[in-house]
């Protein structure tokens, strides 16, 4: 899983998105992209926080989001106060994943895998 955080400027979005493949293509066979993710990118193409067309890559596996990932907890309680990083963490932990992160409020949690 690949997140971007609105903390960070449009190009360093790209090198976050650029350094998130290189490590999920380089350490994983199968490699996943949140719909909560997709969700929050196009929100910030929308805004103008991202630039649209950022290519996304073949060989990534779409993860819906269902009624296990929602009521699921990810413990510990992450210190991200955004619902989307919850969701994101608790997706991780249902599906036997590991979210690759470079927020540090979540890069210390046992289910991240930090950049």
């Amino acid at each position: 899983m690949c997140r971007i955080r609105n903390r960070y400027r449009a190009e360093k979005a790209d090198r976050t998105l650029s350094t998130c493949r290189a490590v999920a293509f380089r350490r994983c066979r199968q490699r996943f992209v949140s719909v909560a993710s997709l969700w929050e990118i196009a929100i910030k193409t929308r805004l103008g926080k991202l630039q649209p067309g950022l290519p996304l890559e073949t060989g990534l596996t779409i993860l819906p989001v269902d009624v296990p990932h929602v009521i699921t907890a990810a413990n510990p309680e992450p210190e991200a106060r955004y619902p989307c990083d919850r969701l994101l963490l608790a997706q991780c932990k249902v599906e036997g994943l590991q979210l690759a992160t470079v927020d540090r409020l979540l890069v210390g949690h046992p289910l991240a895998l930090r950049l």
